[in-house]
Parts: structure tokens; sequence; C-alpha cells
């Protein structure tokens, strides 16, 4: 279960730094929602290797950004 959404980091960045972040062709402009996605999966699961032999898995509890 991811900790976050593509949405929930644009209201932490902004669009345009996120667009950098994400997507190496400029000439586009837009996020590349793969990259933002592989990110947070990979992130999720890091998060999850942490708190498994502390927490059961997934948390029920949903914090507010």
């Amino acid at each position: 279960m991811p900790y976050c959404t593509i949405e929930d980091i644009e209201k932490q960045l902004s669009t345009a730094v996120l667009i950098q972040l994400s997507n190496d062709y400029p000439e586009q402009n837009t996020v590349d929602n793969v990259v933002c996605e592989e990110a947070i999966i990979y992130s999720s699961s890091l998060i999850d290797g942490y708190l498994r032999g502390r927490y059961t898995l997934p948390l029920n509890t949903h914090f507010p950004l």
C-alpha cells in the first residue's frame, strides 16, 4: 500500500519541480506519472521494510500531510 499519491507530492512541490525531477525530456513539459509511481512504490516498500518488524502491515492510520 503506497503512503502517498502523485497528488500528495504535488501539494508539497510545484508542478514545475515535479516535471524537472520526473521527466528527462524538457520539451514534453509534463509530469512522468510512471516515474513518479515507481518512486512511490520503491519508497513505500522501503518504509514497509523498516516497519515490518514492529507493526502489523498495512498500517490502518492515515496521516495528514
